[in-house]
C-alpha cells in the first residue's frame, strides 16, 4: 500500500466518466481526465514519477523514468485541476515526442 511505502502503477489509457473526472487541456483541445493520481500524491504528500515506456526497433523496450513530481496546494477542485492539467501536459509532451508509440482506443474528446 502507499502508506507503507509501496509504490502504485496507474495506467492513462481508460475511458473515464464525466462524473469523475476533470477537464483539462490534452492536444489543445479539452478533455475529460481522471484526477486520481492527482488526489493520491496530494492527499498523501508523495511525489509523482511519470514513466514511459517505448518499443524499440529490436523489439525490445525502453523506459524513461522523470523526476519526482511534488504536487502543492490544496485539495480543492481549481487545485486538482490545474495539478492534474500539469500531469496532462507530462503525457502530451511525451506522446508529442515519440507519436507511433501512442495507441488509444476510445474517443479522448467526447462532449
Amino acid at each position: 500500500t502507499l502508506s507503507d511505502g509501496s509504490c502504485v502503477g496507474v495506467l492513462i489509457d481508460h475511458h473515464i466518466r464525466k462524473s469523475e473526472a476533470v477537464q483539462v487541456p490534452f492536444f489543445g483541445r479539452p478533455a475529460w481526465t481522471t484526477p486520481i493520481i492527482t488526489q493520491m500524491a496530494m492527499k498523501r504528500n508523495i511525489p509523482v514519477v511519470p514513466i514511459f515506456i517505448y518499443r524499440t526497433e529490436d523489439l525490445t523496450y525502453r523506459a524513461e523514468i522523470s523526476e519526482p513530481i511534488f504536487l502543492e496546494g490544496d485539495l480543492d477542485e481549481e487545485t486538482i485541476t490545474a495539478n492534474t492539467a500539469k500531469l496532462t501536459d507530462i503525457i502530451e509532451a511525451a506522446i508529442r515526442k515519440e507519436p507511433s508509440q501512442w495507441f488509444w482506443v476510445h474517443n479522448r474528446w467526447r462532449e
